[in-house]
């Protein structure tokens, strides 16, 4: 699972930083190796996501930054190969231009040619704010996605979980998803939007 994987990485990483055990660090270095560096055959037989995209991106990085403490170029060399080509594939597959102006990352690829939105899309963005690792793409097509995100999946209670796959009188579809109204405010607030603006979605989720 992408959430487990990214989580035990970054964890590693901050377990680190905070007690500068490196004795610890060198018995998880090899899970995280194994962590980063496994493939799976035919790995295009399956569509693609944005929300794991972005995990895969904050792994990654912090397999960078651990591989770096370690000096063990030929992992780093590895992520960081994997990284970019990674962010080329994300372009090529998932960022959609919907008008001139506007466009959003797709939810998946496949399916019957829809092109749905998820608003818990960029949640391996806020880890990797979190853990201090900075931006994982272009923060000005992140911010694109957001205003997506309002544009296409607003409601009165907080952000629709996914639109555009069936019609939003599918009950499923046309839930709320109280994370993503969590994770469209807290990435809003580091691309320094103002207060106010910024937790517009997040005091409706909390609200309702």
């Amino acid at each position: 699972m992408g959430d487990v994987t990214t989580i035990f990485i970054l964890e590693t990483l901050e377990l680190y930083r905070w007690t500068n055990d490196f004795i610890f660090l060198k018995d998880m270095y090899p899970h995280v190796v194994e962590e980063c560096t496994y493939d799976i055959p035919y790995l295009s037989q399956y569509p693609t996501t944005t929300f794991n995209s972005f995990m895969h991106l904050a792994a990654l990085h912090a397999c960078m930054e651990l591989t770096s403490i370690m000096n063990d170029t030929m992992t780093y060399n590895k992520c960081y190969e994997s990284y970019f080509f990674a962010v080329k594939q994300i372009n090529r597959l998932l960022w959609y231009h919907d008008s001139i102006d506007t466009g959003y990352f797709l939810a998946y690829t496949g399916g019957q040619g829809e092109k749905s939105i998820f608003t818990d899309a960029l949640y391996g963005q806020v880890l990797a704010f979190t853990y201090g690792l900075g931006p994982l793409y272009s923060i000005s097509i992140m911010k694109k996605h957001l205003e997506s995100e309002v544009r296409l999946a607003d409601t009165p209670y907080g952000l629709r979980m996914l639109t555009g796959r069936e019609p939003l009188t599918n009950p499923q579809d046309n839930s709320i998803w109280m994370d993503a109204s969590q994770v469209w405010s807290v990435l809003n607030l580091w691309f320094n939007i103002d207060l106010d603006s910024a937790l517009i979605q997040s005091e409706k989720g909390l609200n309702h």
